[in-house]
């Protein structure tokens, strides 16, 4: 998560024309709701773990779709050498 230079936040502020009081205030709100945010490298982080798990959930059902078609085949097999 990126870095709050609350330092250099207030001397922008001051220099644009806070008061220092209204700038460390501001720089207070800011750096509270900072913890509430993400950064691109957070959502890439989660993105690479969600494909990881659709991934292996594709895996399993392919195997199941396979196993499921074979027996189905077996079934299908059976069936041709039951008597009529």
């Amino acid at each position: 998560m990126a870095v709050l230079d609350t330092h250099k936040a207030i001397k922008i502020l001051t220099g644009a024309g806070f008061d220092e009081t209204q700038a460390e205030a501001l720089v207070d709100i800011v750096g509270a709701e900072r913890g509430e945010l993400v950064t691109k490298a957070d959502l890439r982080t989660e993105l690479q773990a969600l494909e990881l798990r659709i991934e292996k959930r594709f895996h399993q059902v392919t195997i199941q779709l396979v196993l499921l078609f074979v027996a189905l085949a077996g079934v299908l097999a059976a069936l041709e050498f039951i008597p009529r």
